[in-house]
């Protein structure tokens, strides 16, 4: 059997919260994948299962593996603070929990304190988790959980549905495809901008709501960043890191720039143009001439047939990459 069916599924990690589970599963849990959110969420109720109340000093302590020390950090799984009746390690990073750097952690692991409990984070998935021991081991026990990111509209709706019905958000379906149209999929930036939109309303979330309040800035976002373009501003360099790989923004900053380029020639036919979109298209046609319009077009085709080709993982640094061609382009290199 492979390694990664031995992961529990988010939804399983309810066996976690039973009564009588330690006895079962031990007091460390792994939280494995990308999807930050939702391990976020069973992070928060694990420790505050495990406290059952106000956190005491030095009853709580954070590590990242791959920056802190192993010794304080393999130490802190067995001493209990004197002030204290339960301790609680989370620990960052843990894909760095190698035997070479860390040679005694499986082992400390093994005999936890009861009173200890250990949150194990890292965004890395079971298949890039195998061959670390304390990984097996905690699989083996059914005490590692793998969350991953939706790779498609489909499971970003499916996950945004249940990341509203685990907040008690209430929405209608068009508005949940709605934000999956305006969004993506990164977990992180659909929980986001939700709740930002749940506190601005009442009554739930519609598909109103999400042309008012989710909309609007996505496409300023997009703007912003072919805005730069056209003044040959670094700016876009810095706008397109801000991209993500699961999102949306690279297909709406290429409708913008194209929007802005069709501006401007029909500037150039002398069609009527909004003020705002009139002084637009005067600065950019300064910069932007025929040839320089044509060669950007021909980079944006290239970025948008990559984008529907390439794995995921590496749209944004394709967008990247076309921000700085476009950059020469209008610079004239």
């Amino acid at each position: 059997m492979r390694e990664a069916a031995r992961f529990l599924l988010p939804g399983r990690t309810e066996v976690w919260f039973r009564p009588g589970s330690e006895a079962k599963f031990g007091r460390a849990r792994l939280l494995a994948g990308d999807d930050t959110v939702w391990a976020g969420e069973v992070r928060k109720r694990l420790l505050r299962e495990h406290f059952d109340g106000p956190v005491e000093p030095g009853a709580l302590a954070f590590f990242n593996a791959g920056a802190d020390d192993p010794a304080a950090l393999e130490n802190s799984l067995e001493s209990l603070s004197l002030f204290s009746r339960r301790r609680a390690v989370v620990i960052y990073e843990a894909e760095k929990l190698t035997k070479k750097r860390f040679p005694d952690f499986a082992e400390r692991l093994k005999d936890l304190e009861e009173d200890i409990l250990v949150v194990l984070l890292t965004e890395k998935s079971e298949r890039e988790l195998s061959g670390l021991e304390w990984v097996e081991a905690l699989a083996r026990r059914g005490a590692a959980a793998f969350f991953p990111a939706p790779r498609n509209d489909r499971a970003a709706e499916e996950w945004v549905a249940g990341f509203c019905a685990r907040r008690k958000i209430r929405i209608e379906r068009a508005a949940v495809r709605k934000i999956v149209e305006e969004i993506g999929h990164e977990p992180w930036e659909l929980a986001a901008e939700i709740l930002k939109t749940a506190f601005a309303v009442e009554g739930g979330i519609h598909v109103r709501d999400v042309q008012e309040y989710i909309e609007p800035h996505r496409k300023r976002g997009a703007f912003e960043w072919a805005e730069a373009v056209m003044a040959g501003s670094d700016r876009a360099l810095s706008l397109a890191a801000q991209a993500t790989n699961y999102g949306q923004e690279c297909e709406k900053a290429i409708g913008a720039l194209f929007f802005l380029f069709s501006n401007i020639e029909r500037l150039e036919a002398r069609q009527g143009l909004p003020q705002w979109q009139r002084r637009s298209a005067e600065s950019g046609r300064r910069s932007w001439t025929k040839e320089r319009r044509r060669k950007g077009r021909a980079v944006l085709w290239e970025l948008d047939l990559t984008l529907k080709r390439c794995p995921s993982e590496f749209r944004q640094a394709y967008f990247d990459l076309t921000t700085a061609k476009l950059l020469e382009i209008v610079h004239g290199a």
